[in-house]
């Protein structure tokens, strides 16, 4: 909401500058309704401070309530985040996304619809957009199509290979789906410079030890007979490259022996 905007940005950069090298900052605060607030993250964003914009909603079309956790275990049904109904020309967006574009800083969006998905890539060709969780709600087969249309494209993925289709709690599910592994690995070979591991974690109770393991499970499973350099660009050095900063601290071992740290 825009009135906890300022306090929101405030407490992430107060995190950010006490663990710089674990938090990488991006600025969601952006309401779509007043291209005024467009004017703002501008300014935000003009400080240095931001390495990115995101996660912000184009699409979430027959999707528009969720279930989530607080961490006193209350139980809250609401609506989702709000999109705008004109996706990616929307005034406000429109700015940001321009800005993003001249300033070299990656968009990261959620979206239901790989035309509404193509639609913003064809408009800001300078602007490169990560696909959050592209392999959750979409077949892969449509991803796959705009990776190799659009070089601007790059997939945050990793929550569809362990979520089932209609769980909202990603963190929550144990098993990693092969249909859904066997697909990713073959993007990920066909596109390895374009991908990102993701976790999409929303609510205290992904945080819990044995709920947060599925995430590594899901990256063992996948790593698995995976190309060492397929791994470490999608594990790391993607990432990297779209928001120029070190990751995770690699070193000489790291990039001459295995793998092991996403």
């Amino acid at each position: 909401a825009p009135e906890f905007a300022q306090f929101n940005r405030t407490e992430v950069l107060k995190a950010a500058a006490r663990h710089p090298d674990r938090l990488i900052p991006f600025d969601c605060s952006i309401n779509f309704r007043e291209e005024a607030s467009a004017d703002e993250m501008i300014a935000q964003l003009e400080t240095g401070l931001w390495k990115g914009v995101g996660e912000i909603f184009l699409n979430n079309e027959g999707h528009e309530t969720i279930v989530w956790v607080a961490r006193d275990g209350t139980v809250y049904e609401g609506p989702h985040f709000p999109y705008p109904p004109e996706g990616s020309a929307n005034r406000a967006y429109a700015s940001v996304f321009r800005h993003c574009g001249r300033r070299g800083l990656p968009v990261m969006v959620h979206c239901l619809n790989s035309s509404v998905m193509a639609d913003c890539l064809e408009r800001y060709p300078e602007t490169n957009f990560i696909w959050a969780h592209a392999d959750w709600w979409l077949d892969p087969g449509e991803v796959e199509d705009l990776l190799n249309r659009f070089s601007n494209l790059y997939c945050d993925f990793g929550v569809g290979l362990r979520a089932a289709v209609d769980e909202w709690a990603p963190g929550t599910q144990g098993d990693v789906r092969p249909e859904m592994l066997a697909a990713w690995r073959k993007i990920a070979t066909a596109f390895p410079g374009r991908l990102v591991w993701g976790s999409d974690i929303f609510e205290w109770a992904h945080l819990e030890v044995d709920r947060y393991a599925s995430v590594w499970r899901a990256w063992a499973a996948f790593a698995e007979g995976m190309d060492q350099r397929t791994l470490k660009l999608v594990g790391l050095q993607n990432i990297e490259g779209l928001i120029d900063v070190r990751g995770c601290g690699e070193s000489e071992t790291d990039r001459e022996g295995e793998w092991t740290c996403p």
